[in-house]
């Protein structure tokens, strides 16, 4: 089947649109499939947390997810370097921050400015909060500053 003969998602909702308007069996059956698309979604990503929560308990599956971290921050920073660019790692993995220092990348660890933990959102997010962006920002500003990365007319000079 070619694909110009499959419908356009346009269609479909335009087509769905009208069943849902003109017929209330089709709505209700239409509803019931997106609950039920909904609560399977919501099922898998608590049980993905799950497997994930064990993966992360196995050292040969946290060993080939550093290595595959290494090697992306390898090729981001071949890539940059390509076009003239600095690639800056920013990262809270002590031995990846390490690892690109040893290989001349510039790399800073921001595990100790983030620490804190008023920076955490609520409810298991794992990802910092409006104050936790503010003092991320602070770091990666006063290593680029440090590492000559921003151009001196980009300088606030009334705030060293």
């Amino acid at each position: 089947v070619s694909s110009s003969s499959s419908p356009s998602p346009n269609i479909l909702q335009q087509v769905n649109r009208w069943f849902r308007e003109h017929s209330k069996a089709y709505e209700i059956f239409h509803n019931g499939l997106v609950g039920l698309k909904r609560s399977h979604n919501q099922q898998t990503a608590e049980s993905q947390t799950q497997q994930d929560k064990k993966n992360l308990e196995n050292e040969l599956f946290r060993r080939e997810l550093y290595d595959l971290g290494e090697a992306i921050t390898y090729a981001m920073h071949k890539e940059s370097s390509a076009h003239g660019a600095t690639f800056v790692l920013v990262t809270q993995i002590e031995e990846l921050h390490e690892a690109c220092r040893k290989e001349g990348i510039l790399s800073v660890n921001v595990s100790a400015p983030l620490s804190n933990s008023k920076f955490s959102l609520p409810h298991n997010l794992e990802h910092i909060n409006e104050s936790g962006n503010a003092v991320l920002a602070w770091e990666v500003a006063q290593f680029l500053q440090t590492n000559q990365l921003v151009p001196a007319e980009h300088v606030n000079s009334k705030n060293p």
